[in-house]
């Protein structure tokens, strides 16, 4: 679609004329990157160099708007190239992710997907559900297996935190929270409540994610990357039937 997407792929150099026997996508949450994933990547590095070369992947990427990947207004207008709107909606999201998985010739794979990432991955298995998925996504796509982590599937029984309400009532707070730089502030008591009496030793972790954030001035558009929230609400009968 035009917009740049940030990937780390075990299997960059192999070819992809003979996808790999086993591949397994990583799929992030809000408000973070495939960062998510950075502690369990060398592990995955050393599960595909045990096997023969091709024969195991591990593709992680940035959803558009998060991390490294491009950060284009709500609506459109980023300078990066890519045509109409983007909603930051999980549609959207998902959308973008086969895309990616198509260019990649990625046609069959396991998926570990994390809080915002376990909706955009059950908006791809309704499309799967109703054979709605476009090639090269066989109906073998989602054979090897999905894991949801840390999601809230169920929107009624979500605790949303104070930051999220006020940016879900109000998404133009977190221009307001950015141009006073007061953003990283929030977020960092915000993670650190996630993570509660652990984040002592999380403070690396939370730093990084904050500065990742940043680039390219991120922490503005937190109003719009929450969106998807809204689309929780609208859509949690389909997905739930998927």
């Amino acid at each position: 679609f035009g917009r740049p997407m940030f990937v780390v792929d075990t299997g960059a150099a192999a070819n992809h004329a003979h996808p790999a026997q086993e591949t397994l996508l990583l799929v992030h949450g809000f408000p973070t990157s495939s960062f998510d994933y950075h502690k369990v990547w060398p592990r995955l590095e050393a599960w595909v160099a045990e096997a023969p070369v091709g024969a195991r992947r591990a593709v992680a990427f940035d959803h558009v708007g998060f991390g490294f990947s491009a950060k284009p207004d709500r609506g459109g207008g980023d300078g990066s190239g890519g045509d109409g709107a983007f909603s930051y909606s999980l549609h959207d999201h998902a959308e973008h992710a086969l895309e990616l998985w198509r260019q990649l010739s990625v046609s069959r794979a396991r998926i570990v997907a994390h809080d915002m990432g376990d909706s955009v991955i059950t908006e791809i298995l309704a499309r799967y559900e109703r054979g709605l998925l476009p090639p090269p996504f066989t109906r073998d796509f989602f054979a090897p297996g999905v894991t949801f982590t840390n999601g809230g599937m169920l929107v009624e029984h979500i605790n949303f935190r104070l930051t999220q309400r006020v940016l879900l009532a109000f998404p133009w707070a977190s221009r307001v929270l950015a141009a006073r730089d007061r953003s990283s502030r929030v977020s960092e008591q915000q993670l650190a409540s996630v993570w509660g009496s652990a984040h002592a030793d999380m403070h690396d972790d939370i730093r990084n994610i904050i500065a990742i954030n940043r680039v390219d001035g991120g922490m503005q558009l937190m109003g719009e990357l929450i969106y998807y929230l809204h689309d929780r609400y609208r859509f949690q009968a389909r997905w739930l039937d998927s």
